[in-house]
């Protein structure tokens, strides 16, 4: 794996999938994100006692950032 910060949020992937361009993917760290402590990060719980705009927000931030384009 090798390690990549893209739209403030850092994560790994895998070399193996690089040729796949149709496959979308990242090993997340809790780095960046809205929430706050003590979610603090990059929390895309919900039921935890975050807001849950942050889950959201995060949600969109982690698809920008691997490059998906839509979410349900």
């Amino acid at each position: 794996m090798h390690e990549v910060t893209e739209k403030g949020l850092k994560f790994y992937r895998f070399e193996q999938l690089n040729d796949f361009a149709e496959i979308r993917h990242g090993v997340l760290t809790r780095q960046g994100g809205s929430s706050a402590l003590p979610f603090d990060g990059l929390n895309v719980a919900f039921g935890v006692g975050d807001d849950p705009a942050h889950g959201h927000f995060n949600r969109r931030s982690i698809l920008k950032a691997v490059g998906g384009t839509q979410m349900k």
